[in-house]
């Protein structure tokens, strides 16, 4: 990135190939962050369906990330 170049806005919703992108996290971390509560997600599977939409809450996952810096 040029020096004066404006950044990269980050999406507030992602799938967990964007996670992958913006933040370098691995499918399966990110998954198991979920499972233990540290990272914020919404399903957006119709009721009835078998497939949905999974969409990460990104600025979440940086507020973790940055936390962790702290530790």
């Amino acid at each position: 990135m040029a020096f004066g170049s404006p950044r990269p806005v980050l999406p507030e919703f992602g799938r967990w190939q964007d996670v992958q992108y913006y933040f370098g996290i691995k499918r399966g971390t990110l998954y198991n962050w979920l499972k233990e509560g540290k990272v914020k997600s919404v399903s957006m599977r119709r009721k009835g369906n078998k497939h949905g939409c999974r969409l990460f809450y990104l600025p979440g996952i940086s507020e973790y990330l940055h936390s962790q810096l702290d530790a």
